[in-house]
Order: structure tokens, then C-alpha cells, then sequence
């Protein structure tokens, strides 16, 4: 009768301690360079593959074949970080890797290989390659290196333009600009820009800032370095231009050669151009009906009469805009024979 009880006991025993692998969730990890290779930590699923099972009495390991699993040989080292080896699982593109797990009770050598989940590697934003740098011209009047930048919709136009050019949806993505990273190159929220659509830099004429691309739908994120460049607005001086009127009329017209004043109006810079225009929306456009196609000789219609001078820098791509003033002084009147004996 004893031997029975010892009998059921053990069995009992054996029931209780059976290994068993428990399903397991599958590992999403972000792919930070977008080559569809990543690492896994694959003993975040030991917990789960365990259920209840004490991890002091069973060993669980993890393969890449299910004979290697039933075999318990060519077990993944899972003391570094595993990489995946295979980016389409079935190798056509639609499935992930899968990795097998073998549970062994180390009493009695018992194992059970049915086990396995999904190893998946995500895509990150999708960025452009190149530097990226956002250069506006310093439009607020005192040309002092600072001037207001739309950050977002810098974002909307060239940020996203990658995920645009391969079929993503933007409005599957946040994006948050920073002034600066921890030493791990991550963006700390406490150097967000609070208001992104009017950022004024702080260091001129170049501050770098950084945009972290978010993928809401899963998690996935790439900080991207921009470069905020203001450029300085070329030299255009105010410019009086006086001459005497004299076609003998003394109607207050005379013919003007406007580019004679070029290096009054640029201070002597030679990488400008220089054009005139009757109105300042033309010269602030740089184009209409009012340019002065021939300033070499230019006629004026009032007395005096302010035309506008539009100095524009190839180089920086900005424009500043100077008045010139035209005025024709009136010949004096000789006096007559009279009037020069009367002053004698």
C-alpha cells in the first residue's frame, strides 16, 4: 500500500512539473536605418513562455529551426543581443521571423519544443539623406541675424517629403522640434520649441536644431538634425540724386543715369544686382510693369520723384530695397542789364 502512495506521489510529481512552453508575444523592434536588420532581446519572453513554472527548474531556449528546438542543439546565444536573419520570414516578403522555444525541466531532462513567436522588425521614418538646412533672409528691418522661422510648415514640405516619395500617410506621423539631445542622441522634452510655426532662433547666423518624425501607429521614431540659417540682407542706402535742369526750359525734367549711383546705394559691393523700379511692390517682387528697362537714361515725369532702388544678392537669395530720389534743380535767371546797375 505504501509503495502505491509513493507510486501516485511521484506521478503526481511529474504531472505538476511538466514542462510546458506557453505562448509567447511576438517582439516588434525599431529599425533605426531602415536596412531591415535589427536586435532582439529574445529573453523578454521567458516570463511569458514560463507561465508558472519556477525559471530556478526549467531552462527555456530559443533556435532558429523547429528540428534545432527538438534536437536542442544550435541554441541563439541570448546572452548578447540577437539579430535577425531573415527580413521576410517565409522569404516572400509578407511574413516575419519566426524563433522556436524549447522548455527543458532540469530535474529530468524533459523538454517541450512546440513553442514559437514572431521576431518583427519595424521601419522608422523615413528622412532625407542630405543635410538639411532652413536659410531665411533677416526681413525684420535691423539686420541683426534673427528672424522667425515656420518650422512646421518647413516639416510639412521637406521633413516629410520621403515618406511622401514612398506611398506613406502623413497624417500617420507627429513631429516635435528640439534645441538639443541627451547624450544619447534622444530628444529631451525639455527643450522642446513650444511654438514650432514661429520659432525665433537665438544664435545667428547658423543654430541647429533637431525634428523627431514620430509613426503613431507604431511608435517608431527618427531625429533628424536642421540647420536654421539667417542670412544678412544686402547693403541698399537711401540715395539723393540732384542735377541741374538744364535743357533751358526749367521745366523740372531731366534725363537721369541712375547706374552712375550704384556704389552709393551698395556701398561699393559688387556681388549685387541692382535694378529700378517706379513702384515699391514691383521692387519688392522683383518683377512688373514698372521696372526701368533702360536706368542709363532716365527721364523723370515728377519733381522731385522717388523711384526704388531692389539690391538683390545671388549668393544669399535676399533682397533689400532703397529709395532714390530724383530732384531737378532750377537754372538760376541771369539778371538783366537793369537790375545788375541797380545792384551795383
Amino acid at each position: 500500500m505504501k509503495k502505491t502512495i509513493l507510486f501516485l506521489l511521484l506521478l503526481m510529481g511529474v504531472v505538476v512539473s511538466a514542462q510546458v512552453a506557453n505562448p509567447a508575444p511576438d517582439i516588434y523592434v525599431c529599425d533605426v536605418d531602415n536596412d531591415s536588420y535589427t536586435v532582439f532581446d529574445l529573453t523578454v519572453n521567458d516570463t511569458s513562455i514560463l507561465g508558472g513554472q519556477n525559471s530556478a527548474d526549467f531552462t527555456v531556449t530559443y533556435y532558429e529551426t523547429v528540428a534545432e528546438a527538438d534536437v536542442g542543439v544550435g541554441e541563439i546565444n541570448t546572452s548578447v543581443l540577437y539579430q535577425n536573419v531573415d527580413i521576410n520570414g517565409d522569404g516572400n516578403g509578407d511574413s516575419p521571423q519566426v524563433i522556436y522555444v524549447r522548455v527543458e525541466e532540469n530535474a529530468t531532462g524533459n523538454y517541450d519544443a512546440t513553442g514559437s513567436f514572431n521576431i518583427n522588425v519595424l521601419q522608422s521614418p523615413i528622412l532625407p539623406a542630405d543635410p538639411l538646412v532652413y536659410s531665411l533672409c533677416d526681413n525684420d528691418g535691423n539686420n541683426d541675424g534673427i528672424a522667425v522661422f515656420d518650422l512646421v510648415a518647413y516639416g510639412q514640405t521637406v521633413l516629410f517629403s520621403g515618406i511622401v516619395a514612398t506611398g506613406g500617410n502623413i497624417s500617420d506621423y507627429s513631429v516635435g522640434y528640439y534645441v538639443c539631445l541627451d547624450g544619447s542622441g534622444n530628444v529631451q522634452p525639455a527643450c522642446q520649441i513650444g511654438m514650432p510655426t514661429a520659432y525665433e532662433n537665438t544664435t545667428t547666423p547658423d543654430q541647429v536644431i533637431y525634428a523627431e518624425v514620430v509613426n503613431t501607429l507604431t511608435g517608431c521614431s527618427t531625429v533628424k538634425e536642421i540647420t536654421l540659417h539667417v542670412a544678412l540682407l544686402p547693403t541698399a542706402n537711401y540715395t539723393p540724386i540732384e542735377v541741374c535742369d538744364n535743357n533751358g526750359n526749367n521745366d523740372g525734367v531731366a534725363v537721369f543715369n541712375l547706374t552712375d549711383n550704384i556704389p552709393n546705394i551698395t556701398s561699393g559691393a559688387t556681388d549685387v544686382d541692382v535694378s529700378f523700379y517706379l513702384t515699391q511692390a514691383d521692387a519688392e517682387a522683383g518683377i512688373g510693369n514698372s521696372l526701368i528697362s533702360d536706368p542709363t537714361a532716365f527721364t523723370n515725369t515728377v519733381n522731385p520723384q522717388a523711384i526704388f532702388a531692389r539690391v538683390y544678392s545671388p549668393t544669399l537669395g535676399c533682397y533689400a530695397i532703397a529709395i532714390v530720389n530724383l530732384h531737378v534743380n532750377p537754372n538760376p535767371t541771369p539778371f538783366t542789364t537793369a537790375e545788375i546797375a541797380a545792384n551795383l
